[in-house]
């Protein structure tokens, strides 16, 4: 199905002009999860918001955390309940189970000529829909990498078997297929041999270009080291607790520590409030910080940390946004040695630096030696609106040059 054109009329000594402008593409956007735990797909929508050659309708869940609803321009999002682990079990079903029914009716009305969904979860929607409407396009991206054994889990089922209907019909449909790095496009083509490499791309989750107007400033050479962490915490998946209790074993009082934790478990939340009470430059801050306030609190400490313990394919294999956006904002980022996907970002010969770190044995760390140095400033100048445009592009190119193959 083609899309409208912008028609612009103009009138010169009483004279009517019609000029036919680009054409508009209309897009929809399927993510199953909130939208407010996926700082990518915000950027991309706020990118769609701007950008003239498109409608777009986004279909998504209510976030159940008390975050702030997203918004995005002219970007029109629809929301269902989520189904939360505080209702029956019964009602859980039939939220999960009715999403891709409302999704494909409200498809039906909006007739997209492009559709892009987010992660296997939202694909059954997809498919409903694309059973309608063959010329659609179908652009598919994963925020994670899940290795195949995961799919059969008892939990995952259901997602399971709308992997399946990805394997089977989908890919083959699909003109883009993208994962956040070269890592996650190799595992994923590992596990699907039938997907072609041409159309499997790397999209890295960068923030936007107005993030480059916030850095932090030069520090002190005595000053006290400010090191922040932002994001879920778990003592089972993260090195949270071997850094609270360095930074508590620092009696000179050289590091502080600001914890902005969005999600935890009931036994790391009480080691970290805990430390809290007991430790004045332990500092928790629950329930995290929006999106947009982030670039203003980044660029007041010295270090960001990346904590994942690298328990699963998907934490090893993994660039997080975190480490962009601590970079942008100028922030040195220290990472463990098993998160090899933070590996091809490590630099020590210049700030903002992003260094190894053992955090397992954080007393050997030579404090003074990671901070001091009169090291050149190279800035990170990577965003998303740059790294989006190979996906925009691929969402608005005609239908018959893709030749999308047969559902």
């Amino acid at each position: 199905m083609l899309g409208c054109c912008r028609v612009t009329v103009v009138r010169v000594n009483g004279e009517s002009s019609v000029t036919v402008g680009q054409r508009i593409s209309k897009l929809a956007v399927i993510h199953w999860f909130p939208l407010e735990q996926f700082p990518p797909v915000q950027n991309l929508l706020d990118a769609v918001s701007r950008d003239s050659r498109f409608e777009c309708h986004c279909f998504t869940t209510t976030n159940d955390r008390g975050l702030k609803e997203f918004s995005a321009g002219s970007v029109v999002i629809q929301r269902r309940p989520f189904p939360s682990r505080q209702h029956g079990r019964l009602r859980r079903i039939w939220r999960l189970l009715s999403f891709p029914m409302w999704v494909c009716w409200q498809l039906f009305w909006f007739r997209p000529d492009a559709l892009l969904y987010f992660e296997p979860h939202s694909s059954a929607a997809a498919f409903l829909y694309l059973l309608c409407n063959r010329q659609c396009r179908l652009l598919i991206h994963y925020h994670e990498y899940r290795e195949p054994r995961e799919y059969q889990d008892r939990g995952n089922r259901l997602f399971g078997w709308y992997h399946q209907l990805e394997r089977r019909f989908l890919y083959e449909r699909a003109v883009w297929i993208s994962h956040t790095n070269a890592d996650r496009v190799r595992l994923f083509l590992r596990d699907t041999p039938e997907v072609s490499s041409a159309k499997v791309k790397v999209l890295p989750n960068y923030p936007p270009v107005s993030w480059q107007g916030w850095s932090r400033p030069v520090r002190e050479a005595e000053a006290v080291v400010k090191l922040v962490y932002v994001g879920a915490a778990s003592i089972r998946d993260t090195f949270i607790r071997e850094v609270v209790q360095w930074v508590q074993a620092q009696r000179d009082g050289s590091v502080s520590l600001a914890l902005y934790i969005n999600n935890s478990d009931s036994e790391t939340d009480q080691l970290l409030r805990q430390a809290a009470a007991e430790c004045g430059r332990v500092l928790l801050y629950p329930g995290g910080v929006p999106y947009e306030q982030l670039p203003q609190l980044l660029c007041q400490y010295d270090v960001g940390l990346i904590l994942y313990r690298g328990n699963t394919p998907n934490y090893v294999f993994n660039a997080p946004n975190k480490l962009f956006e601590y970079l942008t904002c100028g922030l040195d980022v220290w990472y463990p040695g098993c998160m090899l996907g933070v590996k091809p970002y490590a630099r020590s010969d210049a700030r903002p630096q992003v260094l190894e770190t053992d955090f397992q044995h954080l007393s050997a760390l030579d404090l003074s030696a990671r901070m001091g140095g009169n090291l050149p400033c190279k800035p990170w100048l990577s965003a998303s609106e740059q790294a989006l445009q190979p996906l925009l592009q691929a969402a608005t190119e005609q239908a018959a040059n893709l030749r999308p193959g047969p559902l």
